[in-house]
């Protein structure tokens, strides 16, 4: 089958660690569009990265005074199915304290540019939240923060602000909805404001890129995949079927686990994502492999409690109560295991 697809390897989640670059606060002004020469090629050789072929990319931030540090993951991008696309990000404080002896205090909050091609009118919504459950909207603007300038003497320009922070060492989450299928750029400004200690930065992280590039492709044969960490047990066969397979184990469902997914037993052509904050299942692929186009079931999952998952056999595929064309899912509440069949293809 002759079809256009975009490349994306890093279309539906991608996590980076990033580490902010602090800049103390100063009786002058601030211009932090505006840095010295070395400056600005210590920020560049610290934070510039091209995700290209690729699953995740994670790279370090150079830290500048003050030496303060967050973490910022893109935890999904997620198609609405409407013309629009939901990008939801989390920021973690993995040292809080005072701000002192290596400690950071908590986020106050923090503002992004857009990127080189999204505009404002581009964005349709935002919202926040403390836990990724319960979720509180808001209406976006782009507009100049003056807490950054009167608390710093930082000009940020036009932002879109998230006023939301931190609390100890707890994740707060964060979404924006665009109405534009884009791809994932890591080097997009943003500005975060703490506390005395650890005061105003800027930081580089995963934002909004540019239009995706299409390609021509012609469509290989449909082959099997499943996805997990664990190996699942063929011993004697269930209903004659012996063949390989995996399942994905998220344990007590509280701490986020990836595992591979495979094509052919031993093929990694990806990863399957558990959010403990969401409860998400995400499957990413890599090297250009997707799901079957023409396949409206070419994702079919069951999932178990303990002590169901089948020990002597694959689960039949064309009998999963779950079925369907989408790379997300939400976990079952009380259910530990999933074995889930992928019909995959990639360019020939």
């Amino acid at each position: 089958m002759k079809k256009e697809i975009t490349l994306n390897v890093l279309k539906y989640t991608l996590g980076l660690v990033l580490f902010f670059m602090v800049s103390s606060c100063t009786d002058d002004m601030i211009d932090l569009n505006n840095v010295s020469q070395e400056e600005s090629i210590a920020i560049q050789n610290a934070s510039k990265t091209t995700v290209s072929g690729a699953r995740i990319a994670a790279f370090s931030g150079l830290p500048l005074a003050g030496g303060g540090v967050y973490t910022v993951t893109l935890e999904s991008v997620l198609n609405n199915s409407d013309g629009t696309f939901t990008w939801t990000w989390s920021v973690l404080n993995p040292n809080p304290g005072n701000g002192l002896k290596g400690t950071v205090q908590n986020l106050s909050h923090w503002a992004v540019k857009l990127g080189t091609c999204v505009t404002f009118a581009d964005v349709v919504s935002g919202a926040f939240s403390s836990d990724g459950i319960t979720w509180q909207s808001f209406t976006p603007t782009w507009e100049s923060d003056p807490s950054f300038l009167n608390t710093c003497n930082v000009s940020t320009g036009n932002v879109l602000k998230f006023n939301l922070g931190t609390l100890g060492g707890s994740k707060s989450y964060y979404q924006l909805t665009i109405n534009r299928d884009i791809e994932i750029d890591t080097d997009v400004l943003a500005y975060y404001k703490s506390g005395k200690n650890t005061p105003c930065g800027t930081f580089n992280f995963p934002g909004f890129g540019c239009e995706r590039i299409a390609i021509e492709c012609v469509e290989s044969t449909a082959t099997t995949a499943y996805a997990g960490n664990g190996v699942g047990g063929n011993a004697t066969g269930q209903g004659n079927n012996m063949a390989w397979w995996y399942y994905l184990d998220i344990n007590d469902g509280l701490a986020n686990v990836t595992a591979n997914i495979y094509k052919g037993q031993t093929n990694d052509i990806g990863d399957i994502t558990y959010n403990a904050g969401t409860g998400m299942i995400t499957i990413t692929f890599i090297n250009n492999w997707f799901l079957q186009t023409s396949n409206t079931e070419s994702v079919k999952w069951y999932s178990y409690a303990n002590g169901q998952l089948p020990t002597n056999g694959r689960p039949a595929p064309g009998q999963a109560t779950n079925k369907g064309a989408s790379l997300s899912f939400q976990a079952v509440n009380g259910h530990r295991f999933y074995a889930i069949h992928l019909d995959v293809a990639t360019c020939e």
